[in-house]
């Protein structure tokens, strides 16, 4: 018997855009509503992430060298389903020092 994950999946698309109208100065009841959530949703999300989503902030200034804390769910998410390294890595945007010579 395989053990999965319990509950939901993460959402990461409502996830972030509850998070720009959290960041944006509205007000948790009003985001939960306006993305489509439960008001329990949005508590929960602000309380695992202490209030404030502080590493996607802080990712408007990190180096491009480095993913993104999104694209590693992505790539995470990718790889729970069964999806190979190189499947994943065919599917990713490529940085054009990343892309392969032609």
């Amino acid at each position: 018997m395989e053990l999965g994950r319990r509950g939901r999946k993460r959402q990461l698309e409502l996830e972030d855009e509850y998070w720009r109208l959290i960041l944006a100065g509205v007000g948790t009841v009003e985001a939960c509503r306006r993305v489509g959530i439960g008001r329990k949703t949005g508590y929960r999300w602000r309380a695992e992430r202490g209030g404030i989503l502080l590493a996607r902030v802080a990712e408007a200034s990190r180096s491009s060298r480095y993913l993104s804390l999104l694209e590693r769910q992505r790539i995470a998410t990718l790889h729970e389903r069964g999806h190979g390294v190189r499947e994943i890595a065919r599917a990713r945007p490529t940085h054009g020092a990343n892309a392969p010579a032609s």
